[in-house]
């Protein structure tokens, strides 16, 4: 079963002292899984919880924290909830100066795979990403400070949100890539002072064909 984008969504925080972030998205689908990407700043606070419909989801990676503080989190959650819009609620481990961030749902998608990170002061944002399964996704999430993202995805990303916290100061965009075959990907934005990076796989879920043989099977013994 091929991965496919169900939907997408994003938030900005409300500035210094900010302990959480809450916001809606809506999953429909078979096979889904929701990624979401939370960029913090802040000298020692980290992402302590994410829940979608009050389900805890999985801390996949977070960046070390590079200049500014900036420091950006994956979360996941496999089969979460539909029928309606459902919070995504990120909970800090303390107060935090600036929040952004956003979550894409996937249907097709299966277990999570290889991930990676990095952090740089100048320069455009890039990590290397190896896959270890064949069409699998790419989910990734960037953090700087006073720079603007939007339409600088590297080549063959999807760039799915871009936020700008409440004084403009930190950026935060997400983006997807498909893959054809398990080797090494590279996952850019263009332009950037400070900033952090996040990469993670997600596998295709296994195309179910034990049914059709078995179909086949009797067609051949008829008669």
């Amino acid at each position: 079963m091929a991965i496919a984008v169900d939907a997408s969504s994003s938030h900005a925080g409300a500035g210094a002292g900010t302990g959480s972030l809450t916001w809606a998205h809506t999953c429909t689908g078979s096979n889904l899984r929701l990624m979401v990407g939370v960029a913090i700043v802040h000298t020692t606070a980290t992402v302590s919880g994410v829940t979608y419909n009050s389900d805890a989801m999985t801390d996949v990676v977070a960046s070390a924290r590079g200049g500014d503080n900036h420091i950006v989190h994956i979360w996941t959650l496999a089969a979460p909830d539909t029928g309606g819009a459902f919070n995504i609620v990120a909970t800090f481990s303390e107060n935090v100066s600036l929040c952004d961030a956003g979550a894409v749902s996937l249907t097709g998608a299966s277990v999570m795979g290889a991930t990676n990170t990095a952090v740089g002061s100048a320069g455009s944002p890039s990590v290397a990403l190896t896959t270890t399964a064949v069409n699998s996704w790419i989910f990734s999430i960037v953090g700087g400070g006073n720079t603007d993202f939007s339409g600088t995805t590297g080549t063959n990303q999807t760039e799915r949100w871009v936020r700008l916290d409440y004084s403009g100061s930190q950026d935060c965009a997400g983006s997807t890539q498909t893959t054809t075959s398990i080797t090494s990907y590279t996952q850019s934005w263009g332009g950037g002072q400070t900033w952090d990076i996040a990469s993670a796989e997600v596998t295709p879920a296994a195309v179910a064909t034990a049914g059709k043989f078995a179909s086949n099977l009797g067609l051949m013994n008829v008669g």
